[in-house]
């Protein structure tokens, strides 16, 4: 659990970024929220803490790949036009 912490956010930072000092704020902010979001859920379905932090890290993580690789796509498909 506690690896997973430590290196989702910031997988999720490098995703939006290169810079060092833009990945260290980024993923302190994340993993900020995303503690936040799992002790609430866990508070209120009393399921365990550690668990409800780490899948909400991996869903956080899951939906900024996603959006990523359409923001890639989109950019492929605007470059393929100006090409034309």
């Amino acid at each position: 659990l506690l690896i997973s912490i430590l290196t989702l956010p910031q997988s999720i930072a490098e995703m939006h970024t290169a810079e060092f000092k833009k990945i260290i704020l980024l993923s302190g902010v994340i993993c900020l929220i995303c503690n936040l979001i799992g002790l609430t859920i866990s508070a209120i379905v009393s399921i365990p803490t550690g668990a409800c932090i780490v899948v909400t890290l991996v869903i956080t993580y899951m939906a900024s790949k996603l959006l990523h690789l359409i923001n890639i796509k989109i950019q492929q498909n605007k470059t393929l036009r100006c090409k034309q």
